[in-house]
């Protein structure tokens, strides 16, 4: 509907709002100092990470959760409202006065609301042990990807934040003397 020249103009709006929060982050780092800006972006890129891996995830199991509750309980409540609305009539249309055994009827009905509660008893079982599968498969993962932690990796990190330890009592007259 639109013309193609549409099209640039969307990726030259993108590009420069995206280029223009880029520079004005970086000014702001370089007003703050290094410790102060290295600590901004550590922080930064932890509630990012935090926010990706738990708490959208979190959130997403959660809204799982109560939708499927409330859509199995919606179902549940309309058979039942359907059986007690509708009930009478189809059992009428079935009996024969004449050759029906009442308790026989009653034992018919009985078994199969009990086959139907077997029935659902052996799906929620189903899900259950996928359940406790995903969760062990998920707790194995994070040992896995967490198990090698030790204290060397605050060294390393450190190392990588300070490369140069005693560089700072490096001073002009050094250089001059080495020269």
């Amino acid at each position: 509907m639109l013309p193609h020249l549409c099209v640039f103009i969307a990726w030259f709006l993108y590009l420069s709002t995206t280029l223009t929060a880029a520079a004005f982050t970086v000014f702001y780092s370089l007003m703050w100092g290094k410790e102060v800006a290295e600590q901004w972006l550590a922080s930064i890129l932890i509630s990012s990470c935090q926010d990706i891996f738990v708490v959208q995830p979190t959130k997403v199991l959660l809204a799982v959760v109560i939708v499927s509750l409330l859509m199995i309980r919606n179902k549940d409540d309309s058979k039942d409202s359907h059986a007690k609305n509708h009930g009478v009539y189809e059992y009428e249309s079935d009996i024969d006065f004449l050759s029906d055994d009442p308790k026989a009827r009653f034992k018919r009905d009985k078994l199969e609301t009990i086959r139907q509660r077997r029935k659902k008893e052996t799906q929620l079982a189903v899900v259950i042990r996928d359940v406790v599968l995903h969760l062990t498969f998920v707790f194995f993962l994070a040992i896995v990807c967490y198990g090698n932690k030790n204290d060397n990796r605050f060294l390393m990190t450190r190392t990588m934040i300070d490369p140069f330890k005693n560089f700072d009592l490096v001073g002009s007259d050094t250089v001059q003397n080495v020269i």
